[in-house]
């Protein structure tokens, strides 16, 4: 569907890793859940070619691109020496890209040298955590609204199985009221009023 390489294609690679192959990329779009939980799968599909085609522009170049898993890319690539350039290079196309679709998920990102005496599990092991760390880093705020977000879907199924319109309205209550970074609001900063604010200050 992508036109990026295979799963079986990157297994097959890493059974076998060349002398060329220096690094590991990996990256995980950001929200795409929601993305086809809103939209739909037919518009989540169109941003995953969206995606791939962003990810081959930026670095087929210097390097072989995967698709692992429904959201999940990655890259074995060539010139570590190469990384920033290639990676400032596929976020500047995704934020050109979103100007005509607006709902075009951002993409967190990890990256780790691939180690002689190491397995290449180990290698993605490293590089998935680097990936995590940068996706808590870029959207701490989001993050938190989001799973509030899935919890209300949580809270909803409940009430068709019987739950009751009450304890979702008392549940989305107590969420907003007991998370921070909701209602706009990030670092974990929780939502007050403007004149709350302006006392405060």
């Amino acid at each position: 569907m992508t036109g990026l390489l295979s799963q079986k294609s990157y297994l097959n690679r890493t059974l076998n890793l060349q002398p060329e192959d220096k690094m590991l990329i990996v990256l995980d779009l950001d929200n795409f859940k929601y993305i086809n939980d809103t939209y739909g799968h037919q518009a989540g599909d169109q941003c995953l070619k969206v995606i791939a085609e962003c990810l081959k522009k930026a670095y087929s170049r210097y390097g072989n691109c995967y698709r692992i898993g429904g959201d999940e890319f990655c890259v074995l690539f060539r010139k570590p020496e190469k990384e920033k350039y290639c990676r400032e290079k596929f976020y500047w196309i995704i934020e050109k890209q979103k100007k005509s679709l607006h709902m075009l998920p951002g993409a967190s990102y990890g990256s780790a040298l691939i180690e002689e005496q190491e397995s290449i599990s180990d290698t993605k092991a490293r590089a998935d955590a680097n990936m995590y760390a940068n996706k808590k880093a870029r959207w701490p705020g989001r993050m938190k609204r989001m799973e509030y977000m899935q919890d209300l879907v949580a809270l909803n199924r409940k009430k068709r199985t019987g739950g009751g319109r009450r304890s979702v309205i008392f549940g989305a209550v107590m969420l907003l009221l007991c998370t921070p970074g909701l209602a706009g609001c990030q670092n974990g900063e929780t939502a007050v009023s403007e004149k709350e604010r302006s006392r405060r200050a």
